[in-house]
């Protein structure tokens, strides 16, 4: 099999959480819309030899972009196995959006994830700004 990382070592005894990382947030709602995401993602595996079972044994969650930042910032803090382990393995909190499964169980780290260049880019748009009204 391909190694696309050779320095990230298979290690059976820890979990894996697979992710697929959307541009946009896709609020997946719907048996109709949940059953294509997952007949898309088992047709993925098998074109690339991988058992259809993968997705029983490591449940995925779909992210979009932006809510991945925050995902990033509180795993860090708290560990994946201790973010997803519930998320991708509760029936229920499987399809919720990421933004609002974090926002419930870490609702004081949530609100500290935002993009930390926020102020930069103020003074940036700010600076444009005043740069325009002045010609």
């Amino acid at each position: 099999m391909l190694c696309l990382y050779p320095q990230a070592k298979y290690r059976p005894d820890k979990p894996l959480y697979p992710m697929v990382v959307t541009l946009e947030e896709w609020f997946i709602y719907g048996d109709l819309i949940v059953n294509k995401l997952n007949e898309y993602v088992l047709k993925g595996l098998k074109s690339v030899g991988l058992s259809e079972n993968l997705i029983v044994t490591n449940p995925y969650c779909v992210v979009s972009a932006e809510a991945f930042e925050a995902f990033i910032l509180i795993a860090n803090k708290h560990g994946i196995r201790d973010v997803l382990g519930e998320k991708t393995n509760d029936k229920e909190k499987k399809y919720w959006e990421i933004e609002n499964y974090l926002r419930n169980k870490y609702p004081e780290d949530i609100n500290k994830a935002g993009c930390p260049f926020i102020p930069e880019l103020d003074q940036r748009i700010d600076a444009m700004l005043q740069a325009g009204r002045s010609k």
